[in-house]
């Protein structure tokens, strides 16, 4: 279904709403989705250089540990972990944490190795690692980490008539981001904004890594070695390098 944003979020409970204590500071991540930095929603097909129109059904990822960097190198976590659809415009979370100055961001692309191999049957419904959330491989052990279906205009035509599907998984594949940023100053008084571009073309054409679609346009990421695990890795590289970056204050 297009046109939809779902975010799940499970949040360390000593910096939730209810417990949070009166020195906390309000940090909004916010992740924008575009494509040659514009503004992209998934009804839009978007081009790929020298290889056509792609229209895009599903593009979500699990980004996991979310944590800020201070001064002395303490680390904060913000937040353990969520799945992310990201379909259109700016997608925002909340969150609070302690008063100070951070100087780096740093999360996961995917679920950590403690939590990949549990039984997603465990959780609630609604939680993010849920069974229901179809981002977990029931033929295989772990979870899919970043999912991206939909279709190409192979033939210039018009018609999206080759599908694409990229998904992502194993622990060889987890992506760590790291952003040095300038001084994060985080106080009650006055929320901050740390914004993160993810340019979704890049994903699939960044310099010295583009996918050639007529002929990786499908991966399930497993047996590393093979061609499809190379082609998965070139997905997790992709989204976790170039197609992500942080915008300046």
């Amino acid at each position: 279904m297009k046109n939809r944003f779902v975010i799940f979020v499970v949040l360390i409970s000593s910096f939730s709403f209810f417990s949070c204590k009166r020195e906390d500071g309000l940090v909004r991540l916010v992740f924008e989705t575009t494509v040659d930095g514009s503004s992209w929603d998934i009804a839009t097909p978007f081009e790929v250089p020298e290889q056509g129109k792609v229209d895009l059904d599903i593009f979500k990822f699990y980004v996991s540990n979310i944590t800020l960097v201070n001064e002395e190198g303490e680390e904060t976590m913000m937040a353990d972990s969520y799945l992310m659809e990201l379909e259109e415009g700016l997608n925002t979370i909340e969150m609070l944490i302690p008063d100070g100055t951070y100087t780096s961001l740093k999360f996961g692309i995917g679920v950590p190795s403690d939590k990949n191999l549990e039984n997603p049957a465990n959780y609630d419904a609604d939680h993010s690692l849920s069974i229901r959330q179809g981002m977990h491989w029931s033929w295989s052990v772990g979870y899919i980490f970043s999912k991206i279906e939909g279709s190409w205009d192979s033939t210039g035509t018009g018609t999206f008539t080759k599908d694409l599907l990229y998904h992502v998984g194993t622990e060889g594949l987890y992506r760590e981001v790291n952003f040095t940023t300038q001084d994060i100053i985080v106080s009650e008084t006055e929320p901050v904004d740390i914004v993160l571009e993810v340019d979704l073309k890049k994903v699939l054409d960044a310099e010295g890594n583009s996918l050639n679609l007529s002929e990786e346009n499908f991966t399930h990421s497993t047996p590393e070695g093979s061609s499809r695990f190379d082609l998965a890795k070139k997905v997790a590289d992709n989204l976790s390098g170039p197609a992500m970056s942080k915008k300046p204050f």
